[in-house]
Parts: C-alpha cells; sequence; structure tokens
C-alpha cells in the first residue's frame, strides 16, 4: 500500500479516494476477527445479512454495476497502513476531561 515513490506514504494514486466493494467482499476480514471456527455460532446470519445489504444500499449507484457494489473511502487503507507502519492514529495526551475509550477485543484493525 506504500507509494513507490515515498515509501513511508500510503500510495493514494494507486487507491484513489474511494474502493469499489461487493457484498460479499465485507465477510472474509470479518471471520478472521471471530475466534471460532463456526461463525454462525458467534454472528446470526441475518445480521451479516443486514449489514451486506446496508453497506450496499448506501450507495446509490450501486446497481449500476455487475455485481452491485458499493463505493468506500479508502481512509480505512490509509489508516491500516499507518497502523501496520508503527504510527499511532491518534494521541491522548493532550485530552485533560474525563474520557471513555472503548477498544474493540478482536477486530483485525486494532491491535490490542
Amino acid at each position: 500500500m506504500a507509494d513507490p515513490n515515498n515509501p513511508d506514504q500510503f500510495n493514494i494514486e494507486r487507491f484513489g479516494a474511494y474502493r469499489l466493494n461487493t457484498a460479499a467482499s465485507l465477510l472474509p476480514s470479518w471471520d478472521r476477527s471471530i475466534p471460532v471456527e463456526d461463525k454462525v455460532a458467534w454472528r446470526d446470519p441475518k445480521v451479516a445479512e443486514a449489514y451486506q445489504a446496508a453497506a450496499v444500499a448506501s450507495d446509490p449507484t450501486s446497481a449500476s454495476r455487475n455485481p452491485p457494489s458499493f463505493r468506500a473511502p479508502s481512509g480505512a487503507m490509509a489508516d491500516s497502513f499507518e497502523l501496520a507502519s508503527g504510527r499511532k492514529l491518534w494521541d491522548a495526551g493532550p485530552i485533560t476531561a474525563h474520557v471513555l475509550v472503548i477498544r474493540p477485543g478482536n477486530d483485525f484493525l486494532e491491535p490490542a
């Protein structure tokens, strides 16, 4: 995902501002985050179907492609690149108010 001319930077020229995703493309990474073999025991199939349907419906141009696909901002990929490069996405140090930070336990994008 690195820019070949600047390996410390995300390659925005290659990936662009958004990428196209199909409903089917949403589940493999989620499945890898589920710590049991039987994904149905962890996640109700209706939840996965609703997630896929909502994602495709979020893009009014989705039906213009076969298979239907939705545009998703490449920002998450850029964030993943930053994390994989050892950089933090945010610094809580300057915060002086009481806050609640919630971190996922099994999210493939968020190291524990």
